[in-house]
């Protein structure tokens, strides 16, 4: 039956509108023969290659595609060629007409022989992926310059944490920590994989531990800084406190990624405040009992010895029921005379008129005298060069070591002589007081010192001096303090 016009002319539409939708396509479609040639494009096609349609029909893909890239592209064509795959999608580089590379990708498909036994061809589907590949080059660059960026900074950190004087450390998400510096584990003398984790809880002392724990996780919770002391075993086994600062740690992009802690060693510091607290409740002591000896000397010695001085008086010169005599003025002026030299010394002790008004060296040479004949010792005071004007503040601290030296004499040494030598020296003063005594171990000096010795070397250092102490068992003790003329309060 012979075919109607409407079917002798539906392929001619169709090929009309097919060439219609292959020219205006928003992307680029390319006709190419198996060895390469262009047969069609579009001109989409012919836009992003930048070329004219003539030109580049005269090109080949060998002529347009990197030569690195073109390898991977024609072994591609093979396996398609072979049926190994129906068609492909690969992103190449591709050289434009004005010499830009450019991306493109291509997804090709075997067209096989026609009915009228042409050769078989590839339809080639073609986009541009320049601007994307831009886009993502770029971000890449940027990334890796902050990936060096950082390497760099962290390199820059781990070598000035390492030369800090501080210990450092580092923790991350889940609160164990990551890095330890230099500092830190010269401390400790331990292993940067001994102390990751958990691992530095081991070294903290069992009564703080607790407490460390519980700072630290709290703060870890909500992010805040934090600063705590508690004590850390050094590599020799002795505890020390320290005390450790810890802030969370944020990226440029405000994610937090752990904390970061310094801990400087206060034991020091600790131990000073420590041993001052202990001196002043041992000096608040003192003062009570002090004030309760004055108390019992003015009660039970003056006031009894002026109450029977005053019976003593009413009945002067009459006689006893036993048929004596009781005692007469002249006895009784004896009496008195004592007790004023009870109170002279009892004055003298609290507060020395003869430093206000003579000096130290006739302070200081009193001083010995009364000791000598209180206690029956053989004191000898050298006093050489001293400034008239000499600061009233010097004068009254090197007294009192003077007078609690010579109390520890009396006290603890049972010495039979003392040597008391006070001289200039250059712009300082200095004291030494030797005696022959029993002595004692100079090592208890610091760990069992009595509040004397601590309350002479407070003294000294109130004034800006130095004080110490030289002894050894049957060896007797010299006590020496060095303070300068003017005194510099600390």
């Amino acid at each position: 039956m012979p075919l109607s016009t409407q079917e002798r002319l539906a392929p001619a539409r169709e090929q009309g509108a097919f060439e219609v939708m292959f020219e205006h396509a928003g992307f680029g479609v390319a006709h190419v023969s198996l060895e390469g040639e262009w047969l069609a494009v579009n001109q989409s096609l012919c836009d992003i290659l930048g070329y004219s349609r003539s030109r580049l029909l005269d090109k080949s893909l060998r002529d347009i595609c990197r030569f690195d890239d073109l390898d991977a592209e024609l072994a591609e064509c093979r396996r398609l060629r072979s049926g190994e795959v129906a068609s492909f999608s690969s992103e190449k580089r591709h050289l434009r007409g004005d010499g830009r590379v450019v991306w493109l990708k291509a997804t090709v498909t075997l067209v096989r022989e026609d009915e009228a036994g042409g050769p078989a061809s590839y339809l080639a589907i073609v986009e541009d992926l320049t601007p994307q590949r831009k886009v993502i080059q770029t971000l890449q660059a940027a990334s890796k310059r902050a990936d060096e960026a950082w390497r760099e900074s962290e390199a820059r950190f781990r070598v000035m944490a390492d030369h800090a004087p501080v210990m450092m450390w580092m923790a991350g998400l889940d609160k164990g920590c990551t890095d330890f510096n230099r500092g830190w584990l010269a401390f400790t003398g331990r292993t940067l994989e001994q102390e990751q984790g958990d691992g530095w809880a081991v070294g903290v002392h069992p009564a703080d531990l607790e407490r460390c724990i519980h700072i630290y996780s709290t703060a870890f919770d909500v992010r805040i800084p934090f600063a705590m002391e508690y004590r850390l075993r050094r590599h020799d086994g002795q505890y020390r406190w320290i005390k450790d600062t810890g802030v969370p740690r944020f990226l440029p992009d405000g994610s937090f990624v752990g904390y970061i802690g310094c801990c400087v060693d206060v034991d020091d510091q600790k131990q000073a405040e420590l041993e001052r607290a202990e001196l002043s409740r041992r000096l608040m002591n003192a003062q009570e009992a002090e004030r309760a000896r004055i108390a019992r000397e003015l009660h039970d010695g003056i006031g009894q010895s002026l109450a029977l001085l005053g019976v003593q008086l009413q009945r002067a010169g009459q006689p006893t029921s036993s048929g004596k005599t009781s005692p007469g003025i002249a006895e009784l002026c004896g009496k008195l005379k004592d007790i004023g030299h009870q109170v002279s010394r009892l004055s003298h002790e609290l507060h020395s008129s003869e430093l206000e008004f003579l000096g130290l060296a006739v302070a200081v040479k009193s001083l010995g005298r009364e000791f000598s004949e209180q206690y029956h010792v053989a004191v000898d005071v050298a006093c050489s060069d001293l400034p008239p004007d000499l600061d009233n503040h010097v004068a009254l601290a090197f007294l009192r070591v003077v007078q609690e030296a010579l109390h520890n004499v009396a006290k603890h040494s049972r010495a039979t002589h003392v040597q008391i030598e006070l001289t200039r020296a250059g712009d300082d003063l200095a004291l030494k007081i030797a005696d022959n005594g029993a002595g004692f171990d100079s090592n208890l000096i610091r760990s069992a010192a009595g509040l004397g010795l601590i309350s002479m070397r407070e003294r000294m250092h109130l004034i800006g001096g130095e004080f110490t102490v030289a002894t050894q068992p049957g060896a007797g003790t010299i006590v020496q303090a060095r303070a300068p003329l003017r005194g510099v309060p600390r």
